[in-house]
């Protein structure tokens, strides 16, 4: 079972690797766990997955044996973060949070080989959405277009759908 991500510790962007020490037992369950290393918004979930977590039993020479490891659970906030510079020299910054990815549509090339968006849609889509935050830019000039598909079940995107879009303000 993969941890569940504390929705306070996603909010506070923690993340990070929790390290755990556990007993497997002869019928490869985890008997106990303890953190070795800790991040604490984080330790709670890591230790709930781990209890859950079922492991190959282990023989030694023919007998069923408990063995003491080292786990560890990974958190990682996944977001796509976009840099461009103004005219006036000013940087900014535009982020994609996992929230947002999650309401973006999904494509599964093995259902439909199109990508939910076309290259003219991905780009009215992200001139708008730039638009709306940079009130001061008066012109976007689309630099690149690409698609991208998340094996993970997570879309990260930049202008909306599985389509990253890069732009430049001029």
């Amino acid at each position: 079972m993969k941890p569940v991500y504390p929705p306070e510790a996603r909010r506070a962007h923690v993340e990070g690797v929790v390290m755990i020490e556990a007993t497997i037992s002869p019928t490869g369950t985890v008997q106990d766990a303890r953190v070795l290393r800790s991040i604490p918004m984080l330790d709670a979930a890591a230790l709930d997955a781990v209890r859950q977590w079922e492991f190959t039993p282990t023989l030694v020479n023919g007998v069923l044996t408990p063995v003491r490891m080292t786990l560890t659970v990974a958190f990682r906030l996944q977001f796509t973060v976009s840099e461009a510079t103004g005219p006036d020299g000013a940087r900014q910054v535009f982020e994609i949070t996992v929230e947002r990815a999650a309401r973006l549509p999904r494509w599964d090339q093995s259902i439909t080989p199109d990508p939910p968006l076309s290259a003219s849609d991905a780009r009215r889509t992200g001139e708008r959405w730039l638009k709306v935050r940079n009130p001061h830019v008066k012109r976007f000039e689309l630099v690149s277009l690409s698609l991208s598909q998340s094996f993970s079940g997570t879309v990260s995107a930049q202008c909306g759908g599985t389509t990253g879009c890069l732009v430049r303000f001029v």
